[in-house]
């Protein structure tokens, strides 16, 4: 993951550090809200415009454990492999705790890889 990790660039599966720095740069604001069985993100540019936005439902794309909701996507670009996010909020702090990791099949069960933990500032 690049030194300064774009909020848009985890939610979007970009991990080239070039591109999540454009990414980043281009980006003002990400709105995260989670009502219901229902999370909605909206990434706004530097216009004001709404440049990307995602439904996940619950049960389908996420699951909520405790304090944590957990985002799991298949890889479109290998047989099995998953990318796993997990969002935290960390309130006595103001921050969003994102953790990526990719999952993949193997002989002895699926084995997880890191790929980092990044954290951003939050707003009320």
């Amino acid at each position: 993951m690049p030194e300064q990790p774009s909020l848009r660039a985890l939610l979007t599966h970009e991990f080239d550090s070039k591109l999540a720095t454009v990414s980043q740069d281009q980006t003002s604001r990400v709105v995260v809200k989670h009502s219901g069985d229902e999370l909605r993100i909206e990434v706004y540019d530097v216009e004001e415009k709404v440049s990307w936005s995602a439904r996940w439902i619950e049960g389908r794309e996420y699951s909520v454990q405790g304090e944590r909701v957990i985002v799991r996507f298949p890889s479109a670009k290998v047989s099995g492999e998953e990318l796993i996010l997990v969002l935290e909020r960390l309130p006595g702090h103001g921050l969003l705790q994102v953790n990526a990791q990719r999952l993949a099949p193997t002989v002895l069960g699926p084995a997880a890889r890191n790929l980092g933990t990044a954290l951003f500032y939050t707003m009320p």
